[in-house]
């Protein structure tokens, strides 16, 4: 269970139809990327979803045991290119920082 206050990115992706495999594919590279170079070893998930009725939409959420360190990878230049191919292949992107204010399992 994640505690109150965990701090989470959510993304909500529309991407362009013809380029829904090679956003997914990218998508991916710049989490591997993020781990790989993490400073200290990155702990954390990372989750894309894609709608099951339109498959040109997606939603990504991570959440990182070190987010201050995690956010400074992902300000950064080489971060940011990876961003920047991502983007060419979507309509509309929403970014959000979210804070967990309840949270059960079982």
């Amino acid at each position: 269970m994640k505690k109150i206050g965990q701090m989470y990115r959510l993304g909500m992706w529309m991407v362009r139809p013809e380029k829904v495999e090679e956003f997914i594919k990218a998508w991916q590279t710049s989490v591997e990327w993020l781990a790989e170079n993490h400073p200290d070893g990155w702990s954390g998930e990372a989750v894309l979803l894609q709608d099951s009725g339109s498959s040109n939409k997606f939603i990504s959420f991570s959440w990182s045991t070190m987010p201050e360190k995690t956010e400074e990878l992902l300000a950064g230049i080489e971060f940011q290119s990876f961003m920047a191919g991502i983007q060419e292949f979507c309509e509309e992107i929403q970014p959000h920082r979210m804070q967990v204010v309840f949270s059960v399992s079982r």
